[in-house]
């Protein structure tokens, strides 16, 4: 049998690093270059982040892309 893992990105550790360094969903949107309705509906958990938008926001807030990224899941 195998058991297939993989990361689930949580949307409150976004939110938490964003607010951390007192940054609205504008002043990230205008950091990262991503929209600030798609910075909404990631923190809302209603869209997940490809991989560059990802980057982006590690970059933006100046983390890497694990610390945004949560435990291993059953897939």
């Amino acid at each position: 049998m195998v058991v297939r893992m993989k990361r689930k990105f949580h949307q409150i550790k976004l939110m938490k690093y964003r607010l951390d360094r007192n940054l609205s969903q504008c002043d990230l949107s205008k950091i990262s270059g991503i929209n600030q309705c798609t910075i909404c509906l990631i923190e809302s958990g209603k869209r997940m982040p490809n991989l560059i938008t990802l980057v982006k926001l590690s970059k933006a807030l100046e983390c890497s892309t694990d610390s945004l990224i949560g435990e291993l899941v059953d897939d």
